[in-house]
């Protein structure tokens, strides 16, 4: 089987387009939540998703696309702390999710969203959008969001939204080397972050919310 691989934490290259900008880039052209099963919770109708029991990953199609890694870009952010590996193999986007302590593959839930240059959008532009300073401060979002840091960690409140995690789909990247996960706590997206030692971190980050 050949699989073309980039290994690390790839939740960083949506926000290349720039938040301010964001609005007139290419939406994705598939987005999804799945659980750990590989059961596709929430997203685009284009996208599907198995557990590969035998390689310990997650193997995921989008119709009428015949994916190769470096002519996508895919954002991945985890439900819980782990590391993240995303490639490619017979045209099917390849997504492994690593426990940080073993780098052993685990199963979990995650968030993806898939975009592909010049492409039709999918599903438009996000809800919302953000950048939160580390103290939950907002400095740019898409104008509808507040934040509260709180004992339970950063939550986010979207206009409008009784937000329930398995109902979205959240992008998260931290400005530091920390992990992100993604939950929701009394109708707010909650984000959590935390240092490769599994502590809680403190950190700005930037987000995105997709709504079916």
């Amino acid at each position: 089987m050949n699989r073309h691989r980039v290994v690390g934490i790839v939740i960083g290259v949506l926000f290349a387009v720039s938040i301010g900008t964001l609005a007139q880039a290419n939406g994705p052209i598939a987005f999804a939540f799945i659980d750990d099963t590989g059961a596709v919770l929430s997203g685009t109708g284009n996208l599907a998703c198995s557990w590969n029991p035998d390689q310990e990953w997650y193997e995921i199609s989008v119709a009428g696309e015949d994916i190769y890694y470096t002519d996508y870009v895919t954002i991945v952010t985890p439900s819980y702390p782990m590391l993240t590996d995303v490639s490619s193999v017979m045209g099917m986007q390849i997504v492994q999710l690593l426990d940080p302590d073993t780098g052993l593959p685990v199963a979990g839930m995650f968030s993806i969203a898939i975009f592909k240059p010049a492409a039709p959008v999918a599903a438009g532009v996000p809800i919302a959008f953000g950048y939160v300073a580390s103290d939950g401060t907002i400095f740019a979002s898409s104008g509808n969001i507040s934040c509260l840091l709180d004992e339970f960690g950063y939550n986010v409140f979207i206009d409008g939204e009784d937000y329930y995690y398995t109902d979205y789909v959240t992008l998260v990247t931290p400005t530091y080397p920390v992990l992100a996960d993604v939950g929701s706590i009394g109708g707010a997206l909650l984000v959590n972050l935390y240092d490769l030692a599994g502590q809680e971190a403190f950190s700005d980050f930037w987000f995105v919310t997709y709504k079916p």
